[in-house]
């Protein structure tokens, strides 16, 4: 178990998105390294996510699915950053 206690409305201010930032930012860091044990484990690609299929989720003439797939051609054109592989 994990010492800490809720987050409560009171709680979000600067100081704590300043402490969650830099938390986060340890764990990027961490990462950096990790050699997976078994490729079996390693988390698919964002692009990859079941969710961005919206065609199975919503009907044909949902207004969702033509900006979704304009994100995700905009997103797909940035470059992407090296991906550390097994």
């Amino acid at each position: 178990m994990a010492l800490g206690k809720e987050v409560s409305d009171a709680d979000w201010n600067e100081s704590l998105y300043e402490k969650w930032g830099e938390f986060l930012g340890k764990i990027h860091h961490a990462t950096k390294g990790y050699k997976w044990s078994n490729p079996a484990f390693k988390r698919q690609t964002w692009d990859q996510e079941v969710q961005l299929k919206a065609e199975k989720y919503l009907r044909p003439d949902d207004v969702m699915i033509s900006i979704l797939k304009e994100r995700l051609t905009k997103l797909n054109s940035l470059p992407s950053p090296k991906i550390h592989t097994v």
